[in-house]
């Protein structure tokens, strides 16, 4: 990126970002709706981890957020607050319980998030030491198609802490032994020369939280 985009009309530069639709719309959107005065072009590009790693290194993003794991070296970086995860459950099959075992999981069926992530590995170690295995009815791509399947099916489900405020009606989190051991780390990452020679790249620098 060695010359300045600006959009068509209206003199906004533009800057370039690559998230997954989660941390696009848990995190960009509400942070873009604070930077209004920047007076900016910000385009969202909906991207796997693999792909921002890939994209930054190629300078065709700004800033990426992945995971800590894939961030590229060399990149400046800040981390965000680490994502704990929830386990919730429709009010008819939590009955009011605060807590459940791994035993009374097991019961229940549940919608998970498709393939073999940390998570899903995660989940999969800490069912074998328990000595269970679960009930898995669904699995989904992503994580709003795990929230429409609990939602209509009254499936019980994990879900990220950040997307809390789209955690469907009618279901309760209650406290899994052991998952709270587990959290995501996600980082912001950006190229430390592109922000020197270009203003606005600096400027958002200083304006990234840690939240």
């Amino acid at each position: 990126m060695d010359m300045v985009r600006e959009s068509a009309g209206g003199g906004r530069r533009t800057v370039v970002f690559g998230a997954g639709e989660r941390m696009i719309r848990s995190y960009l959107i509400p942070w873009a709706a604070r930077i209004r005065k920047e007076n900016l072009k910000l385009v969202f590009k909906n991207l796997t981890s693999s792909a921002i790693r890939a994209e930054l290194l190629a300078r065709r993003l700004d800033f990426g957020i992945l995971r800590r794991e894939r961030c590229p070296e060399g990149m400046e970086r800040v981390a965000l607050k680490p994502i704990p995860m929830c386990l919730l459950l429709p009010a008819k099959l939590a009955k009011g319980r605060r807590k459940c075992s791994w035993q009374e999981l097991a019961k229940i069926p549940l919608v998970l998030l498709e393939g073999d992530g940390r998570f899903t590995r995660f989940l999969r170690e800490q069912a074998l030491a328990a000595g269970v295995g679960l009930d898995v009815a669904m699995e989904c791509s992503t994580w709003t198609q795990v929230i429409d399947a609990m939602r209509v099916c009254g499936l019980g489900g994990f879900l990220p802490k950040d997307l809390e405020k789209q955690f469907p009606a009618g279901f309760a989190a209650v406290v899994l032994p052991g998952l709270a051991g587990f959290a995501e780390d996600f980082v912001i990452a950006w190229s430390a020369a592109e922000a020197e020679k270009r203003p606005e790249i600096g400027r958002l620098v200083k304006r990234l939280g840690g939240k």
